[in-house]
């Protein structure tokens, strides 16, 4: 008996060790999965988030309470990074209750450092501050310059918001010093860096420009392009507004490479927005329609890209909810086999009396069966967590899918009117020309083709003035330039503008606005409406007809009111116009349309905070009425 006893202890002293050594080996695999998963986040996220799923069931299922804090940790920065704040920060108060209970200050200061970051996403600027600078306190308790400095610089962002400029220059200047001091070179480029945003802030470029250039250098020093590019972009943001339009074009070109070394592709697209804007205040056609055919390949690769990305995330999360699943089976067979183990236990321990020995099999199945159940419990949280992650993924998929495909038609159309209604005029106005110049028609002919010629080019020149600016109205961030208008006056000039297709068709358009009716607007993008709309009557108004231009007044708004006597417009057609369809029909004498005037009139409008109205039947004409708020 005793010999027996003697070799179940001896036993038991051989499977502790064993077991302990077992635990130390699965702690540092659950921490090398961490940090894998970290590197990997920016990267490859569903690489990434399949590493840490793996973490945190070895985690709960060792009771490795740290290597769990710091997956959960990992995990909501995923989430963050995604933009899923309440998923985010559900799993840093976790991570922090975690160390908190541990006493693992490190790791709390890291959760909370987190909690604050998606707090200022969440525009709580307030308790986002008191949080960082409880957290800023600790690292400097522990010695851990780096984070300290990444917390100055957060504070002097939240300054900045709060348009605190002396408070967000002392912490931005604090990281730099510190940075420095440290020998921690992303502190100190990430300060200048937030130096350049705030000196543009307060309207001072000169200042600003420098400290880009200081980021530049200490970002090329870590050969860091995706920051290079950053700083160029700034650079030529403020060249731009400074009127340089050489040094606007060199640093946009700089940050254009830059970027499309690392594949930054939002970079590229605010670096070919700029060169855009550029080559559009020169003039320079060519240049502005190449940089417009990069900017729609970029915006495709951009629309991949996030597709691949939301895809792989909802695969990512539908392969846990299997893996979950899976382990929840396991879990049920490793219970039902506990059970059997503990009636065997029972049948032996009456078999064998009192002896010590049948005891110790039984506690062991029971702890085993009381940790499967807890791990049955969280993975249940898990899945219900995942579930609600997966709908709400889900929703902001199918509004991105809509987005990006209403994108898309908009580019087709685009690139369509492009090929077709301003290259086929080119080639046309090429074959007259050669046909003239090798003197292969008489005179009256090449006075016919002449005037063939010029029709061309007002339709064609219409057509490219509609473009760019349905263009500019694409363009995130534009500023329209409102002035005190004469509406009669600028009808007038339309009138005049629109003789030669009056005559052509002998179509009498007539001026009756009020002579003192003025609108606050931009004075180029109203000639563009009211020339389409003009144009359009003509269009479908037949020889010896009539258009009026009208103005009615009342208490808050004004209306000008365009009357033809045409052929007038059918329920569809006008559930058309104002849907903002793509169509196209013939006038009364054959006239070719893009298709594109009256869809440029109503966004040109929706950015004076106006309105077009329609009414119309057919045979009896059409009253299109623009309605727009007195100053």
């Amino acid at each position: 008996m005793r010999s027996i006893l003697l070799f179940c202890l001896l036993a038991s002293c051989l499977c502790f060790y064993g077991s302990a050594q077992a635990q130390d080996t699965l702690q540092h695999r659950i921490d090398l999965l961490n940090e894998k998963a970290f590197s990997l986040k920016r990267n490859s996220v569903t690489q990434a988030f399949a590493l840490l799923a793996t973490a945190e069931q070895l985690a709960i299922r060792s009771g490795y309470q740290r290597g769990l804090a710091i997956t959960y940790l990992y995990q909501g920065g995923i989430f963050q990074q995604s933009g899923f704040n309440k998923k985010a920060l559900a799993l840093f108060y976790q991570s922090l209750a975690i160390s908190r209970e541990r006493k693992d200050t490190f790791n709390a200061a890291r959760a909370n450092q987190q909690i604050a970051l998606a707090l200022k996403d969440n525009k709580e600027t307030d308790s986002a501050e008191q949080l960082l600078k409880q957290t800023m306190r600790v690292y400097r308790n522990l010695r851990k310059p780096d984070d300290v400095v990444n917390i100055q610089n957060s504070l002097g962002l939240i300054s900045m918001d709060k348009k605190n400029w002396g408070d967000a220059l002392l912490y931005f200047d604090s990281a730099a010093t510190a940075g420095k001091a440290a020998g921690y070179v992303y502190g100190q480029k990430k300060a200048s860096y937030n130096m350049g945003l705030l000196y543009m802030q307060q309207e001072q470029p000169g200042k600003a420009a420098a400290f880009f250039k200081t980021s530049i250098v200490l970002s090329d020093s870590m050969h860091d392009a995706y920051g290079t590019a950053a700083c160029n972009i700034q650079l030529a943001n403020i060249a731009q507004q400074a009127g340089m339009a050489d040094s606007a074009l060199y640093y946009a070109t700089q940050a254009y490479r830059q970027s499309a070394a690392v594949s930054a592709l939002q970079l590229q697209s605010d670096a070919v927005r700029l060169l855009m804007q550029v080559y559009e205040r020169r003039g320079q056609k060519d240049q502005l329609l190449a940089w417009q055919k990069e900017m729609i390949n970029l915006q495709q690769r951009i629309y991949d890209t996030d597709k691949s990305y939301a895809t792989g995330f909802v695969d990512m999360i539908k392969s846990q909810e299997f893996k979950n699943q899976a382990a929840l089976q396991q879990i049920a067979s490793v219970q039902q086999t506990s059970k059997t183990q503990q009636w065997l236990l029972i049948i032996v321990g009456i078999l064998l009396g009192l002896l010590l020995l049948t005891g110790v099999p039984i506690y062991f199945n029971y702890k085993k069966a009381s940790m499967l159940t807890a791990e049955l419990s969280s993975k249940n949280n898990i899945i219900q967590r995942n579930a609600a992650s997966l709908d709400q993924l889900n929703k902001a998929i199918s509004r991105q899918n809509q987005k990006l495909e209403e994108e898309n038609k908009l580019k087709d159309k685009l690139l369509s009117i492009i090929s077709h209604d301003l290259r086929h005029p080119l080639v046309n106005t090429k074959s007259i020309l050669d046909l003239i110049n090798l003197k292969l028609v008489n005179p009256r002919e090449t006075e016919e083709l002449l005037e063939q010629l010029e029709h061309q080019y007002v339709r064609s020149l219409s057509l490219l003035d509609n473009l760019l600016y349905w263009i500019r109205t694409q363009m995130k961030g534009l500023k329209i330039d409102r002035a005190p208008v004469n509406m009669n006056q600028l009808i007038a000039s339309i009138i005049e503008e629109q003789r030669v297709p009056m005559l052509n068709k002998n179509v009498r358009v007539t001026n009756q606005t009020d002579a003192r009716l003025q609108w606050l607007a931009e004075k180029e993008m109203i000639k563009i409406i009211f020339r389409n709309l003009l144009s359009n009557a003509l269009k479908f108004t037949p020889s010896e007809g009539d258009v009026y231009f009208s103005s009615v007044i009342d208490e808050e708004h004004a209306y000008i009111l365009i009357r033809d006597t045409g052929v007038g417009m059918t329920k569809d057609v006008i559930a058309k116009i104002n849907a903002r369809q793509y169509f196209s029909s013939k006038g009364t004498a054959n006239e070719k349309g893009s298709g594109f005037g009256l869809i440029l009139v109503q966004e040109l409008l929706e950015k004076h905070e106006a309105d077009l109205l329609i009414e119309s039947e057919p045979g009896r004409g059409s009253v299109l009425a623009v309605k727009f708020a007195l100053t």
